[in-house]
């Protein structure tokens, strides 16, 4: 890599529902991305059978084809159309901003253009709407050839919308027999969730299905509670050290334990020890299908500085000269180029060679990210650190002198957020409180959307379903959880998949059927999620180039295990409107 080279769901007794803005763009990295609908305060109307709704609208528009003082623009509302033709703009001082003109309109009352910040500001005066919101509501801007629509839910009080943020809905939480502090996605599409023990010497531990919300107890006699996980490439869980609870110095001490969970059998399974305990450590499976497993406070509660390398029929070796000091639950990531980035959660970031077992410095962020959460973002060159109550900082390992910097858009500080990759290619935080936005990384734009039924906080999980929904769960105390339909769930039929390959060999190009393959952008393998502590020790999106050939996809796999480790992953095609298909889980193989 160049870079290392050169160095309130429903609130009380109000009413809340979903309305609904539909997305539309010719590429599935061009939506628009509506960012200030969360602001929208209703006019005073009256409280019988109206609900009026008036606001302001951000828009943030697509780069190519965008040029409203010649085009023009028509904003549809709940049925209702109000144009602004070409030339109702006026240019404000020599800046590449128009406005228009005071009294122009009688809905839109101001609308601004300003194409260098790529925002699209206008103001609507007082429109109706039904009086219950049961209805889907629409909201459109269409400039030339191009139109925005994405999706929002409101909620209101005596017949007045009086609070709007973007949609997705949250279903009611629902019990589960366990905090659910640690979860991962297993290939037979169940969730894996583990907590402390609460009665007995080990962890509790269920499964969860999500098509039918059935519960099973998968007993396991030892703490793997705070301990290490990620997927090996047959699609069982490594799980490293957990709490030694007859430890009686100070907190914590860490297990030399060593599980693997079988979705297979459902059984868990202890195999070869660890050489020293790691209590917090993490995970990262390698190009060859191994796993390394770094830093955790050992059976004494000190630091534990080394690397040890996990070898699938083997068990594990020791790193020589690979020993470091790491933060506990350290954000690691590996890279294409087979080496592993380290993003903190302390300011120090440094890059980590498996093949000589170096380290090399990496630049510094301006603050730690301690209770935040990290993500390597689509494209495999970006890195996300937010939350923990500190600005979010963004890494472009793609740039010859990387820089940590703060995202382009400023977000709220939430702790013990949880970072999820959905299958659009966005970022979902999940928690931190009820609270929950949506990151876009090609304009770093932050979007509010629909709040949680029950606060998540610290121990609260967050994965993506083979659904594409998102499932939250946990909290210290709340056995619970709860089940989000994102934004692109409400834009229209979703693309399917018919067939798809089994298994999937790198670098060979590989057929996908689909009954409508034109409207397809985007196809992508998503590594299932292996979570806790607010970070995903195993999640992964990789992009795929693709064409549409003989009625439907040819993709090319990853190039090598460093794009993409070997293991399971979910298959999804994303369509023109950035709807996905439900995943299909697919085996890439050597």
């Amino acid at each position: 890599m160049k870079a290392r080279r050169a160095f309130r769901s429903a609130a009380g007794a109000y009413l809340s529902a979903i309305c609904f803005l539909w997305v539309a763009a010719a590429q599935a990295s061009d939506l628009w991305i509506f960012t200030r609908i969360a602001k929208l305060r209703a006019g005073d109307g009256p409280q019988d059978d109206r609900a009026v709704l008036k606001g302001v609208f951000d828009v943030v528009p697509p780069d190519d084809g965008f040029d409203p003082v010649a085009q023009g623009v028509t904003i549809e509302l709940a049925g209702q159309a109000f144009s602004l033709p070409p030339g109702a703009f006026v240019r404000v001082g020599d800046h590449d901003r128009w406005k228009l003109p005071r009294g122009t309109g009688e809905q839109v009352r101001a609308a601004v253009f300003d194409l260098e910040r790529r925002l699209f500001r206008f103001r609507l005066a007082e429109i109706d709407l039904p009086a219950d919101l049961t209805e889907p509501l629409s909201l459109s801007v269409t400039v030339g050839n191009d139109t925005g629509r994405d999706a929002f839910s409101c909620t209101t009080k005596n017949g007045v919308a009086y609070r709007c943020t973007q949609a997705g809905s949250w279903t009611d939480p629902f019990d589960l027999p366990l905090v659910g502090i640690h979860g991962a996605l297993l290939r037979t599409g169940k969730v894996l969730y583990w907590s402390y023990p609460q009665d007995g010497v080990g962890a509790e531990a269920w499964l969860f299905d999500p098509s039918t919300q059935a519960l099973t107890e998968v007993p396991v006699d030892r703490d793997v509670f705070c301990g290490g996980h990620s997927f090996l490439d047959d699609g069982r869980l490594l799980v490293t050290s957990g709490t030694d609870d007859e430890f009686t110095g100070d907190c914590c001490a860490g297990l030399r334990d060593t599980h693997i969970f079988d979705p297979a059998t459902e059984t868990w399974t202890r195999v070869e020890d660890l050489a020293a305990g790691r209590w917090y450590p993490t995970n990262v499976t390698l190009g060859d299908g191994r796993v390394l497993v770094f830093s955790g406070l050992d059976e004494t509660a000190e630091s534990n500085p080394t690397v040890e390398l996990y070898t699938p029929g083997s068990g594990w070796s020791l790193v020589a000269g690979a020993d470091r000091h790491l933060a506990l639950y350290p954000f690691l990531f590996l890279l294409p180029t087979g080496e592993i980035f380290h993003a903190g959660p302390e300011e120090t970031s440094a890059w980590f060679d498996p093949a000589t077992a170096t380290w090399a410095p990496g630049p510094v962020k301006a603050r730690a990210h301690y209770d935040g959460t990290s993500v390597l973002l689509p494209g495999l060159e970006r890195i996300l650190v937010a939350g923990g109550g500190k600005p979010a900082e963004i890494l472009d390992l793609g740039d010859p002198s990387p820089v940590w910097r703060e995202t382009k858009k400023r977000l709220r500080r939430p702790r013990h957020t949880n970072s999820v990759l959905l299958p659009d290619g966005n970022v979902l935080l999940v928690g931190g409180g009820r609270g929950n936005v949506l990151f876009h990384p090609p304009t770093e734009t932050w979007v509010p959307l629909a709040r949680l039924g029950k606060p998540r906080r610290y121990h609260s999980t967050a994965l993506l379903l083979p659904d594409g929904r998102v499932i939250a769960a946990g909290t210290d105390g709340n056995r619970t959880a709860e089940i989000f339909s994102p934004p692109y769930l409400f834009r229209g039929p979703r693309p399917e998949i018919t067939s798809a390959p089994a298994t999937i060999s790198y670098g060979t190009v590989f057929s996908v059927s689909t009954p409508d393959p034109s409207p397809i952008r985007r196809v992508a393998l998503v590594r299932p999620s292996a979570v806790t502590h607010s970070f995903n020790q195993d999640q992964r999106y990789v992009e795929l180039s693709f064409s549409v050939a003989g009625g439907g996809i040819e993709a090319q796999a990853p190039a090598d295990g460093n794009e993409a480790p070997p293991g399971y992953y979910l298959l999804f095609l994303v369509d023109d409107l950035g709807v996905p298909s439900e995943g299909t889980f697919v085996r890439l193989i050597p």
